[in-house]
């Protein structure tokens, strides 16, 4: 920066006395000590002539303006003194020049060498000479523009706020411990109702106006705050001389002396009345919602029930009819379309239930053990079947790394995969659709599952794929006229899988397809068992087939009692039990029930929950009580309910009962937990391979209702695929290709679990379990031979098909 020009400050620093022609600075050359002390002074210090000219500037006050020496010397303050402080300077300037004072004072804003401005504080004095001669003035300037703008950020705060409290009614108050003076300002006064007349100015006073429920709690807290230091933060009420009662909360905090003794405090009021009563009313309607929502549940499970009862007559009929023999093709066709048409609306109540269930909060998991490949090939047979009844095909995938045993709730799981898998076959007109299940992460004691559905179907537009998940919500408009649904299955499907710590997610576009995926924390259960059970062994309880739980059954020849009072639900279940040899007694209600205990001794119970007189749970509570009083062991006690809730089956284990079957009862599924509960140690538990029908025609006609023309497609079908699938194999086999040997023998299983090819099917399953979980080579000497199995498998179906009637 160039050096100010030297100017001569303007005429009014003229004086009318005479000036001495004395220079000072051969004063100042003799003043060593006083040069020293210049120098090192922290605030900026400046020589200045009796013409306003600094003659000599120490380095702090290089440092505040930015200035060099060389640049500062010579120059008049003026020169660099802020526009608009020029006049105030100038004032003072005069005085000092005069004579009128010695010493100014002064705040003012220089400007920086960079150009902003700097405030500072001024202090001018005057020296003389001993004869009483102003020889030049000494400066002192300090740096306050920091302390400027802190005051000014104070101002700005103190004035937004004084605007706050204003606005938001918020009083202050200031209390002198010394004096014993309390201070309100208007709003206090506004806040208790009163006018500052009213108000002594004593903190006891305060007891005139606080509701006298309050008082002691109010002067208790206060007094705990002086103790101990901590804020005063109190909600209470004060009865304002009207008689209203207003709300208020107090905030103060305590100024204390160097001795640590409280001597001020500071606080502040605020009106809490539309806050209280706005929490009063949302407690308010928080109970009435919860009563809503129990009246609610009450009359879902109410008219779950009443709807149930009658469905799960026709659907229980409609099995029993379809057992029949002699019945023509029409007439088996028009049973199937009535339990087909009953099992849909069956699945829509249940839709409707679980999402109520969902949408209050009340959707639970059931966690328990479960083999995750015996439910997907549980899963893969019924699906298989029907993708092969639309054309296209089904396949499954298993990541060979995921655990087998696992703990969680299998049921949800199944809906899930079972609703993406029954969408993907419905929107599906060719190709195929595929169900992978992947191990995506495992830790010591859980497992997170990434399991997809992927399909070659009609895709989904990318504006209505964000959408899929929402309740009552499908692709368009069209959709339910085509292909029907209520589009709460995705809905339903999201809040399971949130449960199990998941998400779920679509990629698709149209016509290329979708892929609907979720994912799944679950817990890894201990291996209790040692071998390799195959899909018809007693150790998978699901794959058991029902002619051989009718064998077993048969040799019991148990007794039951069944406890029902609906005579159609009577009919089923004792139609069901009888094709299981069972001998049965019926009990219209829970009364009869126990009487019909105390006087004769059953293997088994059945016991419906809701009947007249008694109901199912206190009928089961008596029986326990008079089997404990006669010392008689338990009876498995199996409830009946229309009610799918967890807190049913909960209150049904809690009153002593053994298990829970929701109703429409199954064949398979009753057949099932009658065999599990009915001790037989003479049967056999595990089925060896020549015990198994290479060809399970009975078992191919239940599944298929004896639909001619559908046995002979899935026949021919299954039959190509298996010679595929087992030449694949024996090719992988040589290669020791591990990976792809395993798909091929879960294929192998699927295919022919479905078709009915026990044999082969256990075959394959116990290569794949071995596989899976040894990891060892293919070359067995025990190995199974399919090849073998599979001409045998082939011959039976040639033969049967040969013998077998065709439609005209």
């Amino acid at each position: 920066m160039e050096p100010h020009p030297k100017k001569r400050l303007p005429s009014l620093f003229e004086s009318s006395k005479p000036a001495s022609d004395t220079s000072p600075v051969s004063i100042l050359e003799c003043e060593a000590s006083f040069r020293a002390a210049f120098e090192a002074s922290g605030i900026g210090m400046a020589i200045c002539s009796t013409e306003g000219r600094w003659l000599r500037v120490n380095e702090s006050l290089c440092n505040i303006l930015g200035y060099s020496r060389e640049e500062l010397v010579g120059i008049a303050f003026i020169e660099i003194t802020h526009p608009d402080d020029i006049e105030l300077s100038i004032h003072h300037y005069r005085q000092i020049f005069d004579r009128e004072v010695n010493v100014y004072h002064l705040e003012k804003r220089y400007i920086h060498a960079d150009g902003h401005a700097i405030w500072a504080k001024l202090t001018v004095s005057s020296v003389f000479d001993p004869n009483g001669k102003l020889l030049f003035y000494v400066s002192q300037i300090e740096d306050v523009t920091e302390h400027k703008r802190l005051e000014r950020e104070l101002k700005a705060v103190n004035e937004r706020l004084a605007l706050a409290t204003r606005a938001g009614g918020v009083g202050v108050w200031d209390w002198d411990l010394a004096n014993d003076h309390l201070s309100w300002d208007a709003q206090m006064c506004a806040l208790y109702g009163i006018s500052a007349d009213q108000f002594s100015g004593k903190i006891d006073a305060l007891g005139e106006w606080l509701h006298t429920d309050d008082i002691a709690e109010y002067f208790e807290r206060l007094r705990e705050t002086l103790h101990n230091g901590e804020p005063f933060n109190l909600a209470f009420r004060v009865v304002q001389p009207t008689g209203k009662i207003r709300h208020l909360r107090a905030f103060a905090t305590v100024e204390r002396n160097s001795k640590g003794k409280a001597i001020r405090v500071v606080g502040t009021n605020w009106d809490i009345t539309a806050a209280v009563q706005q929490k009063e009313d949302l407690l308010r309607l928080a109970e009435q919602a919860k009563q809503a929502s129990l009246a609610k549940s009450q009359f879902l499970a109410n008219v779950s029930h009443e709807i149930r009862t009658p469905l799960n007559g026709v659907i229980g009929m409609t099995h029993l009819l379809l057992d029949m023999k002699g019945l023509t093709d029409a007439h088996r066709d028009t049973a199937n379309l009535i339990l087909s048409s009953s099992e849909s609306l069956m699945t829509l109540i249940n839709q409707i239930l679980d999402f109520s269930k969902a949408e209050s909060g009340k959707l639970e998991l059931d966690i328990h053990r479960f083999n995750l490949r015996a439910l997907i090939r549980q899963l893969s047979s019924p699906l298989s079947l029907r993708a092969a009844k639309v054309g296209i095909e089904f396949r499954t995938n298993i990541d060979r790394r995921a655990p087998q045993r696992l703990n969680g709730d299998s049921g949800k799981l199944k809906q899930v995969i079972q609703n993406l898998v029954d969408n993907a076959i419905k929107f599906t007109q060719q190709g195929e659709v595929r169900l992978s299940v992947n191990l995506l992460k495992q830790t010591t004691n859980h497992v997170i599952l990434r399991i997809a559905i992927k399909d070659s179907g009609i895709g989904i537009a990318p504006d209505v794929q964000k959408r899929l998940f929402n309740a009552f919500t499908q692709a368009d408009a069209s959709t339910t006229r085509i292909y029907g649904g209520t589009g709460l299955g995705l809905a339903i499907s999201k809040e399971i899988v949130e449960l199990m710590d998941g998400e779920i997610g679509v990629h698709s576009g149209i016509g290329q397809g979708s892929e609907f995926w979720f994912t799944a924390r679950l817990e890894i259960a201990p291996e209790t068992a040692s071998g390799f059970p195959g899909p018809f062994t007693r150790k998978d309880a699901d794959s058991t087939t029902a002619e051989e739980v009718e064998t077993k059954l048969r040799r019991h020849s148990a007794q039951a009692l069944l406890a029902e009072d609906n005579r159609v639900n009577q009919l089923v279940a004792r139609g069901m039990l009888d094709r299981l040899g069972i001998t049965v007694d019926t009990a219209s209600n829970g009364l009869e029930a126990i009487e019909r205990c105390r006087q004769k001794q059953y293997d088994v119970i059945f016991m419906d929950i809701q009947m007249p007189e008694v109901d199912g749970l206190e009928a089961t509570l008596a029986i326990r009580e008079w089997e404990a009083g006669q010392q008689l062991a338990a009876t498995p006690i199996i409830a009946m309910t229309a009610h799918a809730r967890p807190e049913d089956r909960r209150a049904c284990l809690a009153a002593g009962m053994n298990a829970c079957l929701v109703k429409p009862l199954c064949p398979d599924t009753v057949a099932e937990i009658v065999d599990s509960f009915l001790d037989n140690p003479g049967s056999p538990t595990n089925q060896p391979d020549d015990a198994l029908c290479v060809l399970d025609i009975e078992e191919l006609e239940r599944r298929l209702g004896e639909d001619s023309s559908l046995i002979r497609e899935v026949l021919s079908l299954s039959m190509k695929e298996l010679k595929t699938h087992v030449r694949n194999y024996q090719q992988l086999r040589q290669e020791e290709s591990i990976d792809d040997a395993m798909q091929c023998l879960h294929a192998i299983v699927g295919v022919a679990s479905s078709s009915g090819f026990s044999r082969l099917a256990n075959a394959a399953a116990h290569l794949e379990n071995h596989l899976n979980d040894h990891q060892e080579h293919l070359h067995e000497d025990s190995a199974p031979d399919l090849s073998i199995i599979l001409k045998e498998s082939l011959s039976a179906a040639i033969s049967y098909l040969a013998t077998y009637p065709v439609e005209s």
